[in-house]
């Protein structure tokens, strides 16, 4: 006896539907949150790289210790935010271009950075190491040495 409206017709959905959206929903969350878990490993080990880079000491070495630079935005001066650039190799020749945000207790700045390393040397020679200081857009070169 399969009479139409009988609980044997029923779908298969209408069936489950108590456990089939808190499934799907629970199911949801946990692929956006191995999608941001992989997404934050990447972006560290991204960052990591640039800071662990020489380039990246050096400069926020120099620009602590610079006399202008720590007139214009303060001491203690620390990086903060999102370092910007890359860090790359290629054929034995090792290359920077980065943007390093630093701020002090008088403003904030950023230390722009474009260099390189050949034949692993361990020399590294700068085109550019300088500060901007966002207010009153004050430019201090690193290469030059302080006086």
């Amino acid at each position: 006896m399969n009479r139409k409206g009988s609980k044997q017709d029923k779908s298969w959905f209408s069936k489950n539907k108590l456990w089939v959206i808190p499934v799907s929903f629970v199911g949801a969350v946990a692929f956006v949150a191995l999608i941001l878990t992989l997404g934050s490993s990447l972006f560290d080990g991204i960052t990591s790289r640039m800071k662990e880079s020489p380039s990246y000491q050096e400069s926020l070495v120099r620009a602590k210790s610079n006399k202008s630079v720590i007139s214009l935005i303060g001491e203690p001066i620390e990086p903060y935010g999102l370092i910007l650039g890359k860090v790359r190799t290629m054929n034995g020749v090792k290359s920077v271009n980065l943007t390093i945000p630093i701020k002090g207790p008088r403003g904030e700045a950023k230390i722009l950075v474009i260099g390189g390393e050949s034949d692993n040397s361990e020399q590294w020679t700068y085109t550019k190491m300088e500060v901007v200081v966002f207010e009153g857009s004050k430019v201090v070169s690193l290469i030059v040495p302080d006086v």
